[in-house]
C-alpha cells in the first residue's frame, strides 16, 4: 500500500458516527486515506487544513449545516475546487428544488448519493470524482 502522502484523501462530513465509520472504512478499503468531521465547522475545519481530493457530505445534517457547508465549500476560493458527493435520504430532484429556492446561483454538487449509501455506488462515485479531478489539476 503507499503511503499517505501518496494516496488520494476523503473527508466524511455527518453528524451521524455510524456513518461516518461506515463510509470511512469504505474509503480505508478502497485505498483512500480518510478523514472524518461530525458537524459543520469541523468538516469546514478539514477541508480549509487537509486540502481533501474530495468531500463527502451528508447535506442533512441538523439546522441546515450541511447545505451551508456546502454553499461555504463553493464560494471560498481555497475550497471551491474540491469535487463534493452530496448524501441525503432525501431524493436528488426535492435537494434541487430546495437548493435554488434557498441559494439561487451557487452551483450544485457533482454528484448525489441517496442515503444511506451503498458501499459500491459511493466507491465508484468518488473514484470518478478524483480522477477527473486529478485529470484537471494533475499539480495535486
Amino acid at each position: 500500500m503507499t503511503s499517505d502522502a501518496h494516496r488520494k484523501t476523503v473527508l466524511i462530513v455527518d453528524d451521524d458516527r455510524d456513518i461516518r465509520l461506515f463510509v470511512s472504512g469504505l474509503m480505508k478499503r478502497s485505498g483512500y486515506r480518510a478523514l472524518s468531521a461530525q458537524d459543520r465547522q469541523h468538516g469546514l475545519d478539514k477541508a480549509r487544513t487537509e486540502q481533501p481530493d474530495c468531500i463527502i457530505l451528508n447535506c442533512t445534517m441538523g439546522d441546515e449545516d450541511g447545505m451551508s457547508l456546502y454553499k461555504t465549500l463553493r464560494t471560498q476560493t481555497d475550497l471551491k475546487h474540491i469535487p463534493v458527493v452530496m448524501v441525503s435520504p432525501v431524493s436528488r430532484e426535492v435537494i434541487g428544488q430546495h437548493w435554488v429556492l434557498r441559494h439561487g446561483s451557487v452551483a450544485g454538487p457533482e454528484a448525489y448519493v441517496q442515503s444511506p449509501p451503498e458501499a459500491g455506488s459511493i466507491i465508484r462515485v468518488v473514484g470518478e470524482l478524483i480522477g477527473q479531478r486529478h485529470t484537471r489539476h494533475p499539480e495535486k
